[in-house]
């Protein structure tokens, strides 16, 4: 997610993840994870470097902790802007919300 941050969404993420912590419930700390480490070390840098204000920021994790992440996870989140690509297809994150129960 990292490489593509407009393409995913990350920065909207970020932006609501700031909003909760900061504005509506006053809190000093989250923990999100963001699976995929992207090939794009400045991109990586910049995210991580935003995050940091307000909360844990992960990148990529070997496939079998995915499970790990998402069984004690409260919600999954799927920021992808509108495009054209995202009207005609659902991110595989999306099911595997679902199968683990995230909100």
């Amino acid at each position: 997610m990292w490489a593509s941050w407009a393409q995913d969404g990350l920065h909207l993420l970020l932006d609501s993840i700031e909003h909760i912590v900061k504005d509506e419930h006053r809190r000093t700390l989250t923990s999100c994870w963001s699976g995929g480490g992207g090939t794009s070390h400045a991109a990586r840098s910049s995210c991580q470097k935003r995050a940091r204000v307000f909360c844990e920021l992960y990148g990529q994790v070997p496939h079998d902790h995915v499970g790990n992440y998402l069984s004690s996870a409260d919600i999954g989140v799927a920021p992808d802007p509108k495009t054209a690509m995202n009207d005609k297809s659902t991110m595989i994150k999306i099911f595997e919300y679902m199968a683990y129960g995230c909100r």
